[in-house]
This record gives C-alpha cells, structure tokens and sequence, in this order.
C-alpha cells in the first residue's frame, strides 16, 4: 500500500487544489505558531522611524498612556503637595507634634493657638508656591487666615492623615537623667 495511493486518480487541476489547500493550511498553522511576532524577517524599527501615534500597533514601541484628569492632576499637583506636606511637618514639630502610624488611640485635639500657627506655616508654603516671586504674601496669608481658610485647610490635612494611616500625636520625649544635667551646668 502506498500512502498517497489516491493522488493518481486526481486530475492535474485538483492536485493543484489540494496544494493550495496544504499550503494555507501550512501558512495558517505557521502565523499562529510563529508569525505573532510582527519583527519576523522584518529589520527591528530605529527610533526616528518609529510610527506616528494614529495607528500605532508596534510591539517594540510603546507610546505613554492616554492623559486622563487623574494623571494629569497627579503630576501638576505633586511638587504643590511636597512643599505644602514639608510645612506641615515642620510645624507639626514646632509645635512639638509628629505624626505616627502606629497610634491605636484617639488623636489629641491641637490647641487653637497651635492651630493658628500650623496653619499660618502652611498657608505661607502654599502662597509662596503659587504666587509669583517678589510678591508681598503676608497679606494674602493674613486674609486666609481671617477668613478662615486657612485653619480649615489645615485640618483637611489632618483629617487626610488620619485616613491615610496617619495621626498627629505628642513627640514622647525621654526623660532626662538628672545627674547628667546637673553635671553638665558645672564648669
């Protein structure tokens, strides 16, 4: 018995079908196993002659992500909130606080003087922030401040800590060894 027995009763016009058919069906198992890859006998595109953004179906060259509100406010607003934040934590430690994610208790209520002075620090990064060089601040931080702006701010700050984690608690500090003091006020 020979395996291919039955090709010699085809005609010329049906052995020319049956390649073709073995042909496409060569060519579709090829593609699916290796023609996924689009750089397949293709020289690997350059930078400059990457594809323009319409249409772009490149494996190799990504463009960035579509912009979208969240992004974009991201990224506009992270040097604002790194100035602001630093002016919170310098006066949360003049003030003789810091903030501390491992306090299970209540949050203790800041005085209103300490408030006032948190939230004239604050107000003062984020006006010299926004505003231009050269330009007198202290009356637009006086008006936040008398408005109430700013001390409402100040505890939007506070309130977001505490839901991130954070709460603002007294700094603890070791108590002194007397002996080490009195030695130390001698000549």
């Amino acid at each position: 018995m020979r395996l291919f027995a039955f090709t010699e009763s085809l005609t010329r016009g049906e052995i020319l079908w049956l390649l073709l058919l073995l042909l496409c069906l060569y060519l579709f198992f090829w593609y699916k196993a290796v023609g996924k890859n689009d750089f397949v006998g293709k020289p690997i595109p350059r930078q400059d002659d990457a594809p323009r953004a319409e249409g772009n179906t490149s494996k190799l060259f990504r463009y960035p992500v579509a912009i979208t509100g969240k992004a974009l406010h991201a990224q506009m607003n992270e040097a604002y909130f790194d100035a602001i934040f630093s002016a919170f934590l310098r006066s949360l430690q003049r003030a003789g606080y810091t903030l501390s994610d491992r306090e299970t208790g209540i949050a203790p209520l800041l005085s209103g003087s300490t408030i006032d002075a948190m939230a004239r620090e604050v107000e003062r990064a984020r006006q010299e922030f926004l505003t231009v060089l050269g330009s007198n601040i202290e009356d637009d931080i006086c008006f936040q401040m008398q408005s109430g702006r700013a001390p409402k701010f100040l505890i939007q700050l506070i309130d977001s800590c505490e839901r991130l984690g954070w709460k603002v608690m007294p700094v603890v500090r070791e108590p002194e060894d007397e002996c080490a003091s009195s030695f130390s006020a001698l000549p």
